[in-house]
């Protein structure tokens, strides 16, 4: 290789140009930096909020196994995951949907609805079908909205579609419960009124939180 070293060979080194490395030696930028690092902390891995999660997180699962004696274990164990991964997919929160459940379905996953509407969140299949490639659900079959778990999901989504539309949770209750096309109309009538059935939903979420001291996080608050 003639005369050339090895370490010739070698790429050059990516170093910082001297301003950017004197500007790290500085006493100040690292008492910045690490400011920045430990409000990171103190934002993202507070204890006391993690606390409080698990307190709510506690007090639903136990909810469940008192409420929902029709389902086993194991699926109660799958809803209240569903439960926790609406919130973190679609900033639904839990006790808002377990209110929800409570008044569509009493947490009876075997309920079909006069109109066709299935499972613990009354899903009609036309919306799971239309929900189906947003949670990438492929090969969808109606019957599958008899599973607990995979009906909040979707029901979940729909809810969260539904606000991203109205933009106020009311609403999104409101249409969740007489249809999108009925509200519409109702809403181009000047008939801008909360409806009773999400007062009721918005009024048995603050009792759930209040049964446990929780504050109900209004993730879909107006």
């Amino acid at each position: 290789m003639g005369s050339t070293s090895e370490k010739d060979d070698l790429p050059p080194r990516a170093d910082l140009p001297p301003a950017g490395r004197s500007l790290l030696r500085s006493p100040w930028v690292r008492w910045v930096l690490l400011a920045l690092v430990l409000l990171f902390i103190l934002l993202f891995f507070n204890p006391d909020r993690f606390s409080s999660w698990n307190a709510r997180n506690e007090w639903i699962s136990a909810f469940l196994d008192e409420n929902a004696p029709r389902l086993d274990p194991a699926e109660r164990d799958s809803l209240l995951q569903a439960l926790l991964d609406a919130e973190e997919r679609h900033r639904v929160d839990p006790l808002l949907l377990l209110a929800l459940i409570e008044r569509e379905s009493h947490f009876r996953p075997s309920v079909r609805g006069p109109r066709g509407a299935v499972g613990l969140m009354q899903v009609q299949p036309w919306v799971a079908r239309k929900m189906a490639p947003k949670l990438g659900i492929e090969g969808f079959r109606p019957e599958s909205l008899y599973d607990p778990a995979g009906n909040v999901r979707v029901g979940a989504a729909y809810l969260s579609f539904l606000y991203e539309e109205f933009e106020a949770i009311d609403l999104a209750l409101s249409a969740y419960n007489k249809g999108p096309t009925r509200l519409r109309a109702q809403l181009r009538a000047g008939n801008d009124r909360m409806s009773r059935y999400a007062k009721a939903i918005l009024a048995r979420r603050e009792e759930f939180a209040a049964e446990r001291g929780l504050r109900a996080d209004r993730a879909e608050s107006d």
